[in-house]
């Protein structure tokens, strides 16, 4: 991953840990002003510090990461294949390694809204109400709240 100066297009930063391409990035906002996440096709989500230039925390999925978002401060809505789930930052602990079951906070099988195996979420996006849509590689728009 690399960090370049717009104006210039020199490259500012870069941040190395994933084994496959990455396909996802979410810069934080001002609450996370310090913080970026990225997915990737080695099926990993990475939580990372822009001030220690190395990723905090992994996540390992089953597939590749395809979306990411922070919802606020602590929740991080991302899909992989044709899940969604919602992970609680507050719950990861100290340990670089995490498995997504010990900080979920909800987790949503798309298969079960009538999606079908061979799809996959190719976007998505959530408003200020709580309102997330999800699109997939076959036309499909599902809309749900969170």
């Amino acid at each position: 991953i690399k960090n370049f100066f717009c104006t210039e297009m020199e490259i500012a930063e870069s941040f190395k840990g994933h084994n496959d391409e990455v396909i996802s990035l979410c810069l934080g906002e001002t609450y996370r002003n310090n913080v970026f996440l990225s997915g990737s096709d080695d099926g990993t989500l990475r939580i990372w510090d822009t001030r220690e230039h190395k990723a905090q925390r992994a996540i390992y999925t089953k597939e590749a990461v395809t979306n990411i978002k922070f919802l606020d401060s602590n929740n991080v809505l991302y899909s992989y294949g044709l899940n969604l789930e919602v992970l609680d930052m507050r719950k990861m602990g100290k340990s670089i390694l995490v498995d997504p079951v010990d900080c979920r906070h909800r987790h949503f099988d798309l298969k079960e809204f009538g999606m079908k195996e061979d799809e996959e979420i190719n976007c998505f996006s959530s408003n200020f109400k709580g309102e997330t849509y999800v699109g997939s590689d076959s036309g499909h728009i599902l809309s749900f709240y969170n």
